[in-house]
Formats: C-alpha cells, structure tokens, sequence
C-alpha cells in the first residue's frame, strides 16, 4: 500500500490549484474572444445591410429619375407651348421645407450681418483702448519723465494692441474654420452631392 507525506499532498493539491487556475483563465480568455467575435461578426452584417440598402436606394433613385426625365419629354412633346422648358426632378424630402436655390441669398444676408457685427465690435474695442490709455495718463507721464522718447511710448502700445489682435485674429480663423466645416457638411448631406471646389475645406 502507496502512502503520501503531509508535504506531497500538499504539492499535489497546489499543483491541481494551479492547473485549475490556468484552464480557468485559458478558458474565460476564448469566452470572452468568442464574445467579441460574435458582436465583430453582427457589426459586420449590420453594415453589409447597410450596404446593400444603400445601393437599392441609389438603383431605385436611379430608375425614378429616368422615369421621371421620360415623363417630362413625352410631356413636353405633348405640350411644347407650356411644358417645353419644365423637367420634372426628383429631390430629397427635407428642400420641401429648406430649398438650397435660396441658401446663397441667406449666405449673403448672413455675411451682411456678420460684416455690420465686426463693425461694431471693432468700434468697441477701439473704444476700450482709448480708454485703457487714458487710464495710464499716469504711467506715460512717468515713463516720459524718466526719459521715454514718445516714439517709444507709442510703440509700446501699438506692440501691445497688435498682440491683443493676433490673438483676436487666430481664435477668429479657428472659429470661422470649424463653422465652415460644418456648414459645408450640412449642406453636402442637404444636398446629397459635393459642394463646388470653393467651399472645400480641408
């Protein structure tokens, strides 16, 4: 009869601990891959769905334009005196309550404002700094008095308003870059087709 010390029982059971531990561990790990594989392999049809329903909806817009183009000729060889100039055009649903043809008379409207705006803020900043100088009466007068030329004073503040307005300058282009973006996005997505080489944006 085979008996076991203490300590090789000890031994055996550590090593069983460690084989479980690693069959656990090596177990949870293709678990949780096979989870990832499957939520991989539903995203990927998902977006093969996607797809495929995109491309029916272009086939079917195509098919509608053409009938619709065939239409307007057989209704304009019918009618040339009223209906020879007019084509009937298949558009997205959303220009029944936007229309694009008028977004450039907006653009201007809106540049007009934005122009005035500038206008009054200029004057206003223009105003602050003729105050902000006026409160350093003082300071200048000191300054003169210790043997500042007035070149000198006056080149120190115009480095200190041309500061303020590079700084003005960059938070301004940075704006205006990212409203352009988005602009220019929304109105690719209003009117389903790239804008023209103008409004590119980079």
């Amino acid at each position: 009869m085979t008996t076991t010390t203490f300590t090789e029982r000890v031994g055996l059971a550590e090593r069983t601990k460690e084989s479980y531990e690693k069959n656990h561990a090596a177990l949870s790990a293709k678990l949780k891959a096979d989870e990832w594989i499957d939520e991989l392999d539903e995203v990927v049809a998902r977006a093969k769905a996607l797809d495929a329903r995109q491309e029916a909806l272009k086939a079917e817009q195509k098919a509608t334009t053409a009938e619709l183009n065939a239409v307007g000729l057989r209704t304009a060889a019918d009618s040339p005196e009223t209906h020879e100039h007019l084509r009937p055009q298949l558009v997205p649903y959303a220009w029944l309550v936007f229309d694009p043809g008028g977004i450039w008379l907006g653009l201007a409207l809106g540049n007009a404002f934005v122009v005035m705006l500038i206008v009054l803020v200029c004057a206003n900043v223009a105003l602050l700094m003729f105050a902000r100088a006026a409160t350093r009466e003082n300071e200048i007068a000191v300054r003169s008095a210790l043997g500042a030329s007035r070149a000198r004073i006056v080149t120190q503040l115009f480095v200190e308003a041309l500061v303020l307005a590079g700084v003005a300058v960059a938070v301004g282009l940075a704006a205006a870059r990212v409203g352009l973006r988005s602009l220019s996005a929304t109105m690719e997505a209003e009117r389903g087709q790239p804008l023209r080489s103008g409004w590119a944006t980079a």
